[in-house]
């Protein structure tokens, strides 16, 4: 099973960077610079995960863990800027600059989280079947700000303008293809809630 996640982990760093390589072609327009800042966090995320599946001990999978944190905090708010803009929707830019804030202080937490239980009450090195060494974690309060403010508020506030737009203006919806975006964003939160409620054991198939 590791050998699969280690595949979608490279496959999945190759399509950011060809869509990387496509948004570098295209006219500079503000949605393909506030893409660019999406995709960007998806490879760092991604990177770090792929680091974390081949960490040979605790300490170098908790190094991947905060690697990946830098790129897993700038996917939501760069996607609900890019939404917002992509649905010529006004961003509620007060609200998004506190989600900023917050971001950076849950990045403090997760770079100290091996110093204090507040982010992750428990951190354990557990083996598979196989023999595959794996990080265990049990979530603290730390954890639960980042779910509401770095993950579901973003989200929800993109899944806002997609769903507004849709009704307002369906005829433009359709043109736009904004049902279809809004569908394919429901995957990445449905993933990563049977991730965080243990559907899904040992591999994180979020990024």
């Amino acid at each position: 099973m590791s050998i699969v996640f280690l595949g979608l982990g490279v496959f999945g760093i190759g399509m950011i960077a060809i869509a990387s390589f496509l948004l570098l072609r295209g006219d500079g327009s503000r949605e393909q610079k506030l893409m660019q800042y999406f995709l960007m966090g998806s490879l760092i995320q991604n990177a770090g995960y792929l680091l974390e599946l081949t960490a040979p001990t605790v300490e170098a999978a908790l190094v991947a863990v905060k690697v990946q944190y830098m790129g897993s905090l700038s996917v939501p708010i760069s996607y609900c800027y890019f939404m917002f803009s992509y649905c010529y929707e006004k961003a509620p830019s007060k609200l998004l600059k506190f989600l900023k804030i917050v971001d950076v202080l849950v990045l403090g937490l997760v770079f100290t989280c091996d110093l204090h239980t507040f982010y992750y009450s428990r951190i354990d090195w557990l083996y598979t079947p196989e023999g595959h060494g794996y990080l265990s974690l049990e979530y603290g309060p730390g954890y639960w700000v980042f779910m509401l403010c770095s993950m579901i508020i973003p989200y929800a506030l993109s899944m806002y303008a997609l769903i507004r737009v849709c009704i307002k203006k369906p005829d433009y919806a359709a043109d736009r293809q904004y049902k279809l975006v809004l569908g394919l964003s429901f995957l990445p939160v449905i993933v990563l809630c049977s991730y965080v409620m243990k559907l899904t054991l040992v591999y994180d198939p979020t990024p």
